[in-house]
């Protein structure tokens, strides 16, 4: 019994390894420079406290920001000239070095045939609402911010212009390469592409009202 004992041990301790590096894999949110960026919250899933679901989902008003300047965009861009996906879309930027990008628009005509592979040509504009990192531990890691890291790297790797809505301050972040890069409040109308320009206020107040067009009700 001792000897059966001595041969399980080994075994289980290598399947709980190999079960934490398979969730670990799931709860990599992006990768940078090899290194992986994990979602918030991703300690809580490995010590069993939550289920994955419960850091990788997407609240009501991230999705129902991301859906409103998906649907104006495609109002108003030409659909033979640009390509708008959304949704966690990979772009491999680099090797060992990946982004999910929760809204951007291609040049159709610089897009290859849709494979499983993730993206790698730059897409002229991305949107961000938010994110879902464990913003203090990549911080740690990178010695930096993670906000302003991501854009960084997405405006070096050839994106012509970064946007980030921050529901927490109500604010919008747009950068653009080679210019300084601009923070206001939800009411800014900023550019998005070829003269398309958007207001989150205007957007949200459709929804909600024009007296409380901050997603709150």
């Amino acid at each position: 019994m001792k000897v059966f004992k001595e041969k399980r041990q080994p075994q289980r301790m290598e399947t709980e390894k190999n079960n934490r590096r398979g969730l670990l894999k799931l709860l990599t949110y992006e990768k940078r420079d090899g290194k992986p960026i994990y979602y918030r919250g991703y300690k809580k899933v490995l010590s069993g406290e939550l289920p994955p679901e419960a850091v990788m989902g997407s609240g009501y008003l991230h999705a129902l920001i991301l859906k409103l300047i998906f649907l104006a965009l495609f109002e108003k861009l030409d659909p033979k000239k640009y390509e708008i996906l959304f949704g966690e879309v990979g772009y491999k930027y680099k090797k060992g070095s990946w982004y999910n990008l929760d809204l951007a628009v291609w040049e159709r005509d610089k897009l290859k045939e849709p494979k499983r592979e993730l993206i790698t040509v730059p897409p002229k504009v991305v949107v961000e609402v938010d994110t879902k990192v464990e913003l203090e531990e990549f911080e740690n890691r990178f010695g930096m911010e993670y906000y302003a890291a991501k854009t960084q790297d997405l405006l070096d790797s050839g994106v012509e212009r970064v946007i980030w809505i921050f529901t927490p301050t109500k604010k919008v972040l747009v950068a653009q390469k080679g210019k300084p890069w601009t923070i206001a409040d939800w009411d800014y109308t900023f550019e998005v592409i070829d003269g398309v320009e958007l207001n989150l206020k205007t957007l949200l107040g459709k929804v909600f009202g024009k007296d409380n067009a901050e997603g709150e009700k």
